[in-house]
């Protein structure tokens, strides 16, 4: 069976790809009581696709937070929605937040630090990170990063060039 074209269960009714969590929007302007499912669901080679101008999106797996999470292929506005993604830990966790260059040619990485406040990763350029003790949420940026370098590290606009002078 595929997770992605072509029948999604096999002939007993069961799932190819069952799920392995939700993913939702949260904040302020969305209702958890309209949404009794929890979400979409998430499964191995998700492809998660929406609106970004809410609060933030917030992922949770069924087996708990992940211990490495791979994102890539965004493709989003960064300067007129910024997509904040929250992800449940437990109080105690420590993090080890990292952004690597898909096809790199230089500097390859760029190490996340934290900061006080949801807010200012919602401000950040994107490589940054909070954790909320109290919600017990980690909340990081997503943002659309060149594929073959990371330096200079800056928020990227949709129609910036690179640095020969290239479409991004």
């Amino acid at each position: 069976g595929s997770c992605y074209n072509g029948p999604k269960v096999d002939d007993s009714g069961n799932p190819f790809c069952p799920a392995l969590g939700r993913i939702r929007h949260i904040g302020s302007k969305f209702d958890l009581s309209n949404d009794p499912t929890g979400g979409l669901p998430i499964t191995a080679n998700s492809e998660v696709a929406g609106l970004t101008g809410g609060f933030a999106w917030l992922l949770q797996l069924n087996d708990g937070p992940p211990k490495s999470l791979r994102i890539d292929q965004i493709e989003v506005d960064p300067i007129e929605t910024p997509m904040v993604l929250a992800i449940p830990y437990d109080s105690g966790t420590s993090f080890s937040i990292t952004a690597h260059a898909a096809w790199c040619s230089g500097q390859c990485t760029e190490t996340f630090i934290a900061v006080n406040s949801v807010d200012h990763v919602r401000a950040s350029q994107g490589n940054t990170y909070y954790f909320d003790a109290a919600t017990k949420l980690l909340y990081v940026r997503i943002i659309q990063t060149p594929q073959t370098y990371l330096t200079p590290w800056k928020l990227w606009k949709l129609d910036d060039l690179n640095a020969s002078g290239d479409p991004r």
